[in-house]
Order: C-alpha cells, then sequence, then structure tokens
C-alpha cells in the first residue's frame, strides 16, 4: 500500500510530494493470495520450485518464505496484477 507524503511552505505557494512505496513482505504476499482466491495454488507451487503443501503452510502463516527463495516470491505476484 504506497503512503504519498506531503511536505508544504507556510505560504502554500510550494507543494513538495514524495512517494514511498515499501517493498513486498511475507504479510503482503499472504493478504495478496488471500484477496485472490482464483490463483490456483498448485501452479504457484510450481512456479515457485516449492513443494505445495509448504507454500500453503506459507500461505496460513505457519511457515516463513525460505530466505533463498525470498525474490522469486517477491516477484511471482507482479505477474498476477500486483502492484506496490
Amino acid at each position: 500500500m504506497p503512503l504519498t507524503i506531503h511536505c508544504r511552505t507556510f505560504d502554500y505557494i510550494f507543494v513538495v510530494k514524495g512517494a514511498y512505496i515499501s517493498p513486498m513482505d511475507e504479510n503482503t504476499f499472504r493478504q495478496f493470495i488471500a484477496e485472490r482466491p482464483a490463483l490456483n495454488l498448485t501452479v504457484l507451487a510450481d512456479e515457485l520450485d516449492i513443494d505445495r503443501v509448504k507454500l500453503n503452510k506459507i500461505i496460513k502463516g505457519l511457515r516463513k518464505i525460505p530466505k533463498a527463495k525470498r525474490g522469486i516470491f517477491y516477484q511471482m505476484p507482479q505477474k498476477y496484477g500486483y502492484c506496490p
């Protein structure tokens, strides 16, 4: 969820906008999957090269995303429409 920061001078002539885009983390990944029930978890598990049962446990919050696979986990949602 992007957070926009608005800074203004006291005379309101200049408006400075800065955007902070947070990287995807485990909770965001879980929320992304939960919001899209039509995604096939077996296909996702094959794309991520991980066992389907482990992926299901990661989604439920019982396991953490393996450090070696975090890059793949955070890139995969972009394929399915994730935009930070």
